[in-house]
C-alpha cells in the first residue's frame, strides 16, 4: 500500500507529496491511506488518479525555519533593499517591477521582456565576470539558508546551490505562469517563503488589461518559514505562478537553484579597442574651438571691432550730407586701434 503525507490546512487536508514509508517529521503533517485503484495518469510507470496527484508527487514542503530565525533572514533582506537603493549592487543584480523586485546573486539570467527572441529555451545566463555579471551570493544566505537546508537532506551539498535570488513581493504583486527554464537550472527548485502566508499556483492562464487568472489545477499553499522543493512534474511539466489575490501583505522569497556548468550564456560585451588617431579625431573638434580663442582671441576680438566699425561707418555715410563724403571715405580708410595690454609694474622680492 502505498502512503502519502499531507499538511493540514485548517479547515481541508492538502496533499503535498508522496513518501513511501517514511515518518512525519511536522506535528501538522497527518498521514493518508490510499487505497484508491480507478488510475488515470501514467508516467515513469506511475500510476497517479489526477493531474493533481501528479503535481503533488513532485513536492516536498517542510517547516524548516522557527519564527526567530525568519526574522533574521527577513532583517537581511532589509539590508539587502537598503544597499540596493543606494545603488550599491551591479546593474543587472536588481530587477525591478511594478509590485516586485528581484535581486539575482551568483548568477542572473534574462527573462520576460528581456529575450530578444520569446519563448521557452531562449533564456541565457549573464556573463559570469565584468559589467553585466551579478553580485556573488551574500555570506548570511550561504550560514543561514543554504546550510541548513543541507543539513536537513534537501540539497546535497554546500556548493551544490550557486545561484540565489530573492523576490520581494508587495501586495497584490504576481509572477506569471512560468516554468524554470530547463537548460540553465537543475532540479529540485527549492523556495523559502517569508513575511507573510500566501500560496503557489498550477496550471493557471494570466490574461492581462485588466490582470484575470483562471483557476490553478493546484493550489499550494506557502506558509512562513516552509522550504518548498519542486522537481518532476511539478517543475517541468506544469507552469506555476503566482496570483494577485495571493499576495494580501508583502511577502518575500529566498529561491536557491543549481546552474549547469554548460548552462547557455550571453557573450560579454565587446570591448572597443583603444585608438590613438579614434581618440585625436573624437577630441579634436571639442579642444579646437578652445586652443583657437586661447590663441587667436585678439585678432579675432580685433576683426570683429573692425567689421562692426564699418558697417557703422557706412550707415552713418548714408546719413551725411554729400559735402562730408571725404571725411567719410577718410574714417572708413583708416585702420582700427589695435588693443593693448596694459602692463604692470614687476615686484622683485
Amino acid at each position: 500500500m502505498e502512503r502519502r503525507w499531507a499538511w493540514k490546512d485548517r479547515e481541508n487536508i492538502q496533499v503535498l507529496t508522496f513518501l513511501n514509508d517514511e515518518s512525519p517529521v511536522e506535528n501538522d503533517v497527518c498521514l493518508l491511506d490510499d487505497d484508491e485503484d480507478d488510475d488515470e495518469l501514467l508516467d515513469g510507470g506511475v500510476l497517479y488518479e489526477s493531474e493533481e496527484d501528479k503535481i503533488r508527487a513532485g513536492i516536498v514542503q517542510k517547516r524548516l525555519f522557527s519564527d526567530r530565525l525568519c526574522e533574521q533572514l527577513e532583517e537581511q533582506i532589509e539590508m539587502v533593499e537598503e544597499k540596493a537603493n543606494r545603488g550599491e549592487y551591479k546593474k543587472n543584480t536588481v530587477d525591478r517591477s511594478p509590485l516586485r523586485v528581484k535581486y539575482f546573486f551568483g548568477e542572473g539570467y534574462t527573462y520576460g521582456d528581456q529575450l530578444e527572441r520569446k519563448g521557452p529555451g531562449m533564456e541565457r545566463l549573464y556573463p559570469k565576470t565584468g559589467p553585466d555579471a551579478v553580485d556573488p551570493i551574500p555570506e548570511w544566505i550561504k550560514k543561514l539558508v543554504i546550510a541548513p537546508c543541507f543539513r536537513a537532506g534537501l540539497i546535497p551539498s554546500m556548493e551544490w546551490a550557486n545561484s540565489a535570488v530573492i523576490n520581494d513581493y508587495l501586495p497584490g504583486g504576481c509572477i506569471v505562469s512560468h516554468v524554470d527554464p530547463i537548460q540553465l537550472f537543475d532540479r529540485p527548485i527549492v523556495s523559502i517563503n517569508l513575511l507573510s502566508d500566501s500560496a503557489l499556483c498550477f496550471g493557471c492562464k494570466f490574461r492581462f488589461k485588466p490582470i484575470r487568472v483562471s483557476p490553478p489545477v493546484l493550489r499550494l499553499p506557502m506558509k512562513r518559514g516552509a522550504v518548498t522543493l519542486l522537481s518532476n512534474y511539478a517543475a517541468d511539466g506544469i507552469t506555476h505562478c503566482v496570483r494577485p489575490e495571493d499576495v494580501i501583505h508583502r511577502r518575500q522569497v529566498i529561491i536557491i537553484r543549481r546552474v549547469f556548468p554548460d548552462a547557455p550564456r550571453l557573450p560579454p560585451p565587446a570591448v572597443e579597442p583603444w585608438n590613438d588617431l579614434t581618440r585625436t579625431v573624437r577630441l579634436t573638434p571639442i579642444y579646437k574651438s578652445a586652443i583657437d580663442e586661447r590663441r587667436g582671441g585678439t585678432a579675432s576680438r580685433v576683426s570683429k571691432g573692425a567689421n562692426s566699425g564699418r558697417t557703422l561707418t557706412g550707415q552713418y555715410r548714408k546719413r551725411q550730407h554729400s559735402g562730408d563724403s571725404e571725411v567719410a571715405s577718410a574714417e572708413e580708410s583708416s585702420p582700427p586701434t589695435p588693443l593693448t595690454r596694459k602692463k604692470h609694474p614687476r615686484i622683485v622680492f
